[in-house]
């Protein structure tokens, strides 16, 4: 099947977080998340890096495509390695 959708109830759990901290934390741009229908869901792997790189894994909102994607993750990664 597919990858693993998340609702925000369900990621607040996994978070142990509020539900309404999940949604603040989507509108902020710290965890990524999909509107199919009226609803929102997160991949597993967006919530996966939310929880490895905290806050720090802003989505890149392009202003000329209006589209969203998390910042290149290799590229996070190298430059994350060099802080420790």
């Amino acid at each position: 099947m597919g990858e693993k959708l998340f609702t925000a109830k369900e990621a607040a759990e996994i978070l142990k977080v509020r539900k309404n901290t999940v949604y603040d934390m989507i509108k902020r741009g710290d965890l990524k998340a999909s509107k199919l229908g009226k609803q929102l869901r997160i991949r597993q792997e967006d919530l996966d890096f939310y929880i490895q790189y905290g806050s720090q894994a802003k989505v890149v909102n392009s202003m000329q495509t209006g589209q969203s994607s998390n910042i290149d993750k290799v590229e996070f990664e190298k430059n994350t390695s060099k802080l420790h």
